[in-house]
């Protein structure tokens, strides 16, 4: 009971740290700087596409408010079996069809490899088609980016949750297990590439550290492309900047139970460790610090502030809380249903299926 109150106590420090310290994507007015047009860097905004006919009006609409110059958008449809490749034909942008993905490659790392061979621009701005973007996203990150001199800035945005499911899982596995347990507004000054966070919903690389650590052509096979960008990105020596955006991008992941239980089967092994003897001991430690705790009413309290410190970060609404036991136990289901179909079934996501043997 004491070791679970002592990892539960550094879920709070941490969290209550990043809700004070974190660096946020929105520079604050006065603080802006607009560079000269002439010096400003090109931006190749690229979005890969699979079966988003549902977003891609929204994210039509929000192209068109982009308050940045010089702005490249480029979206590639990724073989899609819906109307995403007809709506894009109508939207205006610049509208690729992806080639058949190659053996050994995932799918969106392929999307996004040809994306990257089309652009021109000096930063390379990966976006999700089911983000929603303010008008001052793309500016607030190359300023971010400048202000700190990173070659790399990473943003977390705020989650958006309808059903139980989201509400009882998605605060725990994109919120709790980053802000409690990393200290974000470091990340990019630490070298070790096990402390990171890289999320693919909006990552921004300057050009010549993407081509320079190979892009996604390094990371090819990895059904957390983004995580091990990241981590090559850090070997190579360039710094990682980790932002929350909570006021600039707004996205939902998943719409219902069958798409967030494929979305995290998918994800949840790789994501804590990619190995057994490391996935063990995560899961573990998860159901320690969260489960255990819940015991006492020191722990209790704790767990409950550290939940609503979260909820604050990213304006997400405190009734998720009362959804913590049934996310607990869902999350046991998803990482056991992740460790199965990693090393023995094959992972499907958007109508694929992969065979992914994990021999570790």
């Amino acid at each position: 009971m004491t070791l679970s109150l002592v990892f539960i106590a550094i879920l709070f420090g941490f969290s209550l740290y990043n809700l004070v310290t974190a660096i946020r994507l929105e520079v604050p007015r006065k603080q802006t700087v607009q560079p000269l047009a002439k010096l400003r860097k090109r931006v190749s905004l690229l979005i890969p596409v699979r079966n988003e006919a549902q977003n891609l009006p929204a994210l039509v609409r929000c192209l068109g408010q982009i308050d940045y110059s010089p702005l490249e958008i480029l979206i590639l449809d990724d073989e899609s079996t819906d109307d995403s490749y007809r709506i894009l034909q109508s939207s205006g942008y610049v509208a690729l069809r992806g080639r058949p993905t190659p053996s050994g490659w995932v799918g969106k790392n392929w999307a996004c490899h040809q994306l990257t061979e089309a652009a021109t621009g000096d930063l390379l701005l990966f976006c999700d088609a089911d983000v929603t973007i303010t008008p001052r996203a793309v500016a607030d990150t190359v300023n971010r980016m400048e202000e700190y001199h990173a070659k790399a800035l990473t943003a977390l945005p705020r989650q958006l949750m309808q059903s139980w499911s989201e509400k009882a899982v998605i605060p725990l596995v994109m919120h709790q297990s980053v802000v409690g347990t990393l200290p974000l507004n470091l990340l990019h000054r630490l070298s070790s590439p096990s402390l990171l966070v890289c999320n693919g919903q909006w990552l921004c690389i300057d050009r010549a550290a993407y081509f320079s650590v190979g892009g996604h052509q390094r990371v090819k096979d990895s059904f957390v492309e983004d995580m091990a960008l990241g981590r090559e990105l850090k070997r190579a020596g360039y710094p990682l900047l980790t932002v929350v955006a909570a006021r600039s991008l707004e996205v939902r992941m998943y719409k219902d139970w069958p798409a967030l239980k494929e979305g995290f089967t998918k994800n949840l092994y790789p994501l804590m460790g990619g190995n057994l003897p490391l996935f063990s001991l995560c899961l573990l430690l998860f159901v320690y610090a969260n489960g255990v705790s819940l015991l006492s009413l020191t722990g209790f309290l704790l767990l409950l502030l550290n939940r609503l410190i979260v909820a604050r970060l990213f304006r997400t609404s405190a009734g998720s809380v009362l959804f913590h036991p049934i996310g607990l136990v869902t999350v046991l289901y998803l990482s056991i249903c992740s460790l199965a179909k990693t090393k023995w079934g094959a992972i499907s996501w958007k109508g694929r299926e992969t065979v992914h043997r994990v021999t570790k």
